[in-house]
């Protein structure tokens, strides 16, 4: 079972997105994002999850995924 460091949520709208930081059983630090959205009666659910040695180039990329959405006409 992995600890849990720290917990953030955020809601954008109907969606409600959990941004956990954990710590696996071997010591190994991630980043866990979950996506809730409703979807009819019920809710729909997405994971992502990124380890520590991958976090440097996830941000970049998605600074610059996120930088180029805002100059999208």
């Amino acid at each position: 079972m992995a600890e849990e460091l720290q917990t953030k949520s955020l809601k954008c709208g109907k969606r409600i997105y959990h941004f956990n930081l954990k710590r696996t059983a071997g010591g190994n630090k991630y980043l866990d994002i979950v996506e809730i959205r409703p979807q009819g009666d019920s809710r729909e659910k997405d994971r992502i999850v990124i380890f520590e040695d991958h976090i440097d180039e996830f941000l970049t990329t998605l600074n610059e995924m996120a930088s180029t959405l805002t100059k999208i006409e």
